[in-house]
């Protein structure tokens, strides 16, 4: 099962981010409540890693909740041939030293940036306009581990089947 550990934001929020995503052409758009910050990519897992990764992203509980703030719009690669069309979001530190705090492992060697992917590029990479100001300001309640399954995103809770 493809999973990841990630703080999934307030519906309040996700309707903000609507309302301020750039109008771009090419872009295939999130569904809303699919957004969410991932603190760590895994890939596919087995049973037995998922209990791991569960147990660890439990763990991160203590440290919730973390205040953050929307800032920007943002491109990945960059904002002149963005593959993904995503929010910076700032935490004063707090969701970086959350994932720092997760066992290593995972499949993304790039450093953390903490952000909200709203969109990707269907086919070519986008050229985001010059970014407007955004502010929207929240509070993200706790993290866990997800998988995706046929399209959606499921929580992996304590007890659950992990052979499916």
């Amino acid at each position: 099962m493809r999973c990841f550990v990630a703080a999934f934001l307030p519906a309040a929020v996700r309707d903000a981010l609507i309302a301020a995503r750039p109008a771009v052409d090419g872009v295939r758009w999130v569904a809303p409540e699919k957004y969410h910050v991932t603190l760590r990519f895994l890939g596919e897992l087995d049973g037995g890693a998922a209990a791991f990764w569960r147990e660890a992203a439990e763990a991160l509980d203590a440290r919730f909740p973390v205040e953050c703030r929307v800032l920007a719009v943002d491109g990945f690669p960059n904002s002149r041939r963005a593959r993904v069309v995503a929010m910076r979001v700032d935490s004063g530190g707090a969701l970086e030293a959350l994932a720092d705090a997760l066992p290593p492992g995972g499949h993304d060697a790039r450093p953390f940036r903490a952000h909200v992917t709203l969109g990707r590029a269907r086919r070519r990479p986008v050229r985001l306009p010059d970014p407007r100001p955004v502010e929207i300001a929240f509070r993200l309640a706790g993290a866990g581990l997800y998988r995706s399954v046929e399209g959606r995103y499921e929580r992996i809770d304590a007890g659950a089947d992990l052979c499916s």
